[in-house]
């Protein structure tokens, strides 16, 4: 029997069509290496149920997963024209993301303006009124939704500082209490 050498397009065939069998088995693995878990993000409100005259922190519906959207929600707070507040949260554990205004100050058609800085090592400045001459609103709403993003493991407070309510004279309205809560993150 003589051989004879295979030609070059014969041999590209036969290694194509060997090659899946060549590469069966293994153990599977799936497509490269195995990402870690997303990070989860918690929040737990001081007052579940917040009590009338307050401005609390709420979790929003739009949470879901690695971001936070909470709302700032005014109860039962009686001539309400504006808010101004500083919001401190853990700047380890989740980022700002972003400040939305809610419908409650303009419900009846007015004009409002929103202002906000961040003052950066966890501190939002923010102030929300009407604008003109008006009524403040007597009655509960949202008044705006802030979102974070988990940013690493751990854990803390979200609380108001240097918060004041006021009313369509200007004056601070009195007893407005204003709870904030606590957040965790997991990865």
């Amino acid at each position: 029997m003589v051989r004879r050498p295979l030609s070059p397009p014969l041999v590209l065939a036969l290694l194509l069509l060997t090659a899946p069998l060549a590469c069966g088995g293994g153990g599977g693995g799936g497509g490269g290496p195995t990402q870690p878990p997303a990070p989860s993000i918690t929040f737990s409100a001081d007052a579940p149920s917040p009590p009338a005259n307050s401005v609390s922190l709420q979790r929003a519906s739009s949470s879901q997963g690695s971001t936070l959207a909470l709302d700032v929600v005014a109860t039962d707070v009686e001539d309400l024209y504006g808010v101004a507040f500083d919001l401190l949260y853990t700047a380890t554990a989740h980022d700002y993301v972003r400040v939305e205004e809610g419908s409650f100050l303009s419900s009846d058609g007015m004009q409002t303006t929103l202002q906000l800085a961040d003052a950066g090592s966890g501190r939002l400045i923010v102030g929300l009124t009407r604008r003109g001459e008006s009524d403040g609103i007597s009655r509960s709403g949202v008044l705006m939704t802030v979102t974070f993003q988990a940013a690493g493991n751990g854990g803390g407070s979200l609380a108001f500082d240097q918060q004041r309510a006021v009313n369509r004279r200007g004056a601070t309205i009195p007893g407005v209490t204003w709870p904030g809560g606590s957040v965790t993150v997991q990865r």
